[in-house]
């Protein structure tokens, strides 16, 4: 309990400055020509980790809140275990891709 409380926090805390850095350079993502997202903006290591540091983040910080939602919200033994083995896969599955 004590340390998925804690990871929440400090995911939340991280995507702070991760987030503005993202709409700060949102610009750059929505540009139609794919080479220069590629080959320009992302091919500053800076930018590339701190773009993979917020998507590991913000895919982390929403499976533990939707593992809470459903730990105090579905009923049944059967269905809350099936909810979060799914709840699993989906941002694992999500977060590979």
């Amino acid at each position: 309990g004590t340390h998925h409380w804690w990871m929440q926090r400090v995911t939340g805390m991280a995507l702070i400055p991760l987030t503005a850095f993202f709409l700060y350079n949102l610009e750059h993502l929505i540009h139609p020509n794919y080479d220069y997202i590629v080959g320009s903006f992302l091919a500053h290591p800076g930018v590339t980790l701190a773009m993979a540091a917020f998507i590991v983040c913000a895919y982390y910080h929403a499976y533990l809140g939707i593992q809470v939602i459903i730990e105090d919200y579905v009923h049944g033994h059967g269905r809350k275990l099936f909810m979060l083995v799914a709840n699993k896969f989906f941002f694992g599955a999500l977060g590979l891709t």
